[in-house]
């Protein structure tokens, strides 16, 4: 790590989507999780224009910033392919948790989603 004392700031969302019924999990309790596209869209040109270096956990080691932005998406519904684009319009990549036992379902990515993922230079991560 070229820096010796390295601030890390982490931004988790789960779903983003303008019809909540669209990805991720369906129960009530999951809707104050899910944010509207335009929503995240501003969110993320925000964090871009006031990050010093975002990152993923596997160049944290090559940062040249000492306050780094890492991007975190849990549970990996649908919703995370129309997030990876937005984040590779800005040239940055993020971490995807993937809930492997809702891998296929309908709401969630099946398995060439999460390879694509990973081919774009994305980070995944299982829950079980």
């Amino acid at each position: 790590m070229k820096n010796n004392k390295l601030q890390v700031l982490t931004f988790l969302y789960h779903e983003v989507v303008d019809a909540p019924e669209d990805s991720g999990f369906q129960r009530k309790s999951a809707l104050p999780y899910k944010h509207g596209i335009e929503e995240f869209e501003e969110n993320i040109d925000i964090i871009v224009k006031n990050s010093e270096e975002i990152t993923t956990i596997d160049k944290i080691g090559d940062c040249e910033s000492p306050r780094v932005t890492l991007l975190a998406f849990d549970d990996g519904g649908k919703s995370a392919m129309h997030i990876a684009e937005v984040l590779e319009k800005h040239n940055v990549r993020g971490h995807f948790f993937i809930t492997t036992s809702l891998i296929g379902d309908k709401y969630f990515l099946d398995e060439k989603q999460i390879i694509d993922l990973h081919n774009r230079g994305h980070i995944q991560g299982n829950r079980f």
